[in-house]
């Protein structure tokens, strides 16, 4: 028996140590004292999604989770693996220990409504967070900017941050509301007079040439000829994307601009909201691409979509597509400065690709950032309180031992 008890306690050792070494592969689940399974089971696409930028949104109305469990007061500790194990880029926008944390994760792949990732948590040695939180690793290279506005800026000259690497950042003029009321969390409101968010001449490839996709919640206070967004050439002509806000006539349209003349019927371009009710929130998506191979309208190289859905689309005139990088202008109409055309209302999670996004990935993004109650696109798991390995392999080996002791005594002599 002493040297059954001593081969044992080798192996114990030697699981430890070898528990010990996995500290080096790209997540180590025994390093945690908490996991929670995140199934995204709105996904109701056909396709797969690739680095899909989904909205996580925790807080302590989960069974099971608390903010206390967490090592880092802020979250730092978080982090998030696929099904393969492999730890994913995440970027917090927001973390509020008294209500809902907003986390974007990039999932590798989404594809059914069965795609699931874990997120773990309550690390003491894991309260740095991780570079690729706030260096834009989050939105994939076809991510132009990505504002959240969600930051709460005193006075003008505020800074409005770019998430992507590109560093788009926008500042706010005269007098932009960045505290409002957001669809996801904080929001800007503009009053429709003289205020809005302003960038420097984008990055280099924020906009494809040829190709785009303007995304954005909005949430207009007056029925009116509106600028959401306008990318403009500072200099040279005009180059220019438009997403405008139409509601004189119960329309919410889009344009595209070179040198001169559009690439299609100025006006004619646009889907009826006559429905839509002032305040409410809205999703809407403008995307283009000069080479008419989108995946679900080919033919057609104009689309407009609203809440997810599909709404319109257009063959426009291809030598009119802007392919110039330019200033991109938040609520105002860059090249005129024109205080008739800035919108009144409230916009939210603006983004610029430098693809046509695919149906499927905008009614993803719509879904994911939507975060209906009735319909949620991402659904969690029990939160598991995960045993230390060196505490839960003696404890395994131990009772072993005492089953084996206890079968040795019922022998009959």
């Amino acid at each position: 028996m002493g040297a059954k008890l001593k081969f044992l306690s080798l192996l114990v050792a030697g699981i430890v140590a070898g528990a010990a070494t996995a500290a080096a592969a790209p997540l180590n689940p025994g390093a945690f004292f908490y996991k929670m399974d995140v199934v995204f089971s709105g996904y109701a696409g056909t396709t797969t999604l690739t680095d899909f930028p989904a909205l996580v949104k925790l807080s302590e109305t989960i069974p099971g989770f608390q903010y206390s469990q967490f090592a880092s007061g802020a979250g730092a500790d978080l982090r998030f693996a696929d099904a393969a194990g492999n730890e994913l880029n995440y970027e917090i926008e927001d973390w509020d220990t008294s209500g809902d944390s907003c986390v974007w994760v990039q999932v590798p792949s989404l594809s059914g409504a069965a795609t699931t990732i874990t997120a773990y948590w309550g690390n003491p040695d894991a309260t740095t967070p991780p570079a690729y939180t706030t260096d834009g690793s989050t939105w994939d290279s076809n991510y132009g900017a990505v504002w959240h506005l969600a930051e709460t800026v005193a006075g003008d000259g505020g800074t409005i941050n770019d998430s992507t690497a590109n560093n788009n950042d926008g500042t706010t003029y005269n007098g932009v509301t960045t505290d409002a009321t957001g669809q996801i969390d904080g929001a800007d409101a503009f009053d429709g007079t003289n205020d809005y968010i302003s960038t420097g001449t984008l990055a280099a490839g924020s906009f494809g040439d040829g190709k785009g996709t303007v995304e954005a919640w909005i949430a207009p206070d007056r029925r009116s000829y509106e600028y959401v967004l306008d990318h403009s050439r500072t200099t040279g002509g005009e180059d220019r994307v438009g997403v405008t806000w139409e509601l004189t006539s119960g329309e919410l349209g889009a344009f595209l601009r070179d040198d001169g003349d559009y690439a299609y019927t100025w006006n004619g371009f646009h889907f009826d909201t006559s429905s839509w009710t002032l305040g409410d929130w809205h999703h809407v998506v403008f995307s283009w691409d000069k080479d008419a191979d989108h995946p679900d309208h080919p033919g057609d190289n104009m689309f407009l979509y609203a809440d997810g859905e599909y709404m319109h689309s257009v063959a426009g005139n291809t030598a009119y597509f802007p392919d110039a990088a330019g200033v991109a202008s938040i609520a105002d109409y860059y090249r005129h400065n024109n205080a008739a055309y800035r919108i009144d209302g409230s916009i939210d999670e603006m983004r610029l690709s430098n693809v046509a996004r695919s149906d499927d990935w905008i009614a993803a993004s719509w879904k994911t950032q939507a975060q209906a109650p009735a319909d949620p696109f991402a659904q969690f798991g029990h939160v598991i309180l995960i045993p230390e390995p060196a505490a839960g392999m003696i404890a395994a080996v131990l009772l072993g031992l005492f089953g084996l002791l206890l079968s040795r005594r019922r022998r009959p002599a």
